[in-house]
C-alpha cells in the first residue's frame, strides 16, 4: 500500500509514502501525518522530509481507526479486536493504559473539542458491538457507555456545542447530551449512514451508494 499526499488546488498526487500492507486511514496535522494498516502499526509521518519519523508498535489486529487530540499531544488508535491505545507523537510510544470494552471493532474515534476541555481529557469511541463509550484518557478508564443504537454504530463526531452525533446501520442518528446521556434525540434517515461531518452548526451525513454520493443537511 501507500499513503499520498493530494494537491487540491492542482488535483494532483505530489508524493507517495510506500507503506507495507493496507493502509486503512489517514489524519493529518500541519507538520505530522498519522496512518494506520492492516499491519498492526501506526505510523507518524515527517511531511517535510516525506519519511515515517515513528512506528508504533502494540496494537496485535488491523488498526482501523485513528484520531489526533485537538492540542496534538496525543493519537487515538482503535483496532479490530476492539481495544483502544494512546500514544505521544513527540516520541512514538505508548501512553497510560490500553482501553479496553468494546467486544467487536472499533469503527470511529474522536476528542472532545479543544475548547470544552482544554487538557484534551475526553475520547469517544464506537464499535461494530452497536455502542459510544466515552473514555477517561488521563484516568485509563471508560466514564459512560451509550447504548440506543440497535445495530453498528459506524461514525462519531463532537460537536462545538458539546453535542455527541452517532450514526449507525440502524438508520438513524442520535444526538447524545451530556446532562443526560440515558435519553439522546433520535434523528431518522432511511438510509445507512458510513460517514459524517459538522460544518458549524450543520451535520453532514454521507449515504454511500453504488454510484452516488448523497450529502443532507441538518
Amino acid at each position: 500500500g501507500t499513503v499520498g499526499l493530494l494537491t487540491l488546488l492542482t488535483r494532483g498526487c505530489p508524493w507517495s509514502l510506500p507503506y507495507l500492507g493496507s493502509v486503512s486511514l489517514r489524519v493529518c496535522l500541519p507538520r505530522y501525518l498519522a496512518s494506520g494498516s492492516g499491519d498492526t502499526t501506526v505510523r507518524f509521518w515527517d511531511l517535510n522530509t516525506e519519511t515515517p519519523h515513528f512506528t508504533a508498535k502494540g496494537h496485535r489486529h488491523w488498526v482501523l481507526s485513528i484520531a489526533w487530540s485537538p492540542d496534538g499531544r496525543k493519537l487515538a488508535s482503535g483496532c479490530k479486536n476492539g481495544q483502544i491505545l494512546l500514544w505521544d507523537p513527540s516520541t512514538g510510544t505508548q501512553m497510560g493504559r490500553i482501553l479496553v470494552g468494546h467486544s467487536k471493532w472499533i469503527t470511529s474515534l474522536c476528542w472532545e473539542p479543544l475548547h470544552l476541555n482544554p487538557e484534551c481529557r475526553y475520547l469517544a469511541s464506537s464499535s461494530k458491538d452497536g455502542s459510544v463509550r466515552i473514555w477517561d484518557t488521563v484516568a485509563g478508564r471508560c466514564d459512560k457507555i451509550l447504548t440506543s443504537h440497535t445495530q453498528s454504530v459506524t461514525c462519531l463526531r463532537w460537536g462545538g456545542d458539546g453535542l455527541l452525533y452517532s450514526s449507525s446501520q440502524d438508520r438513524t442518528i442520535k444526538v447524545w447530551r451530556a446532562q443526560d446521556v440515558s435519553r439522546p434525540e433520535s434523528w431518522g434517515v432511511g438510509q445507512r449512514m458510513h460517514f459524517m461531518n459538522t460544518i458549524k452548526n450543520q451535520l453532514a451525513p454521507f449515504f454511500l451508494f453504488p454510484r452516488l454520493c448523497v450529502v443532507l443537511l441538518w
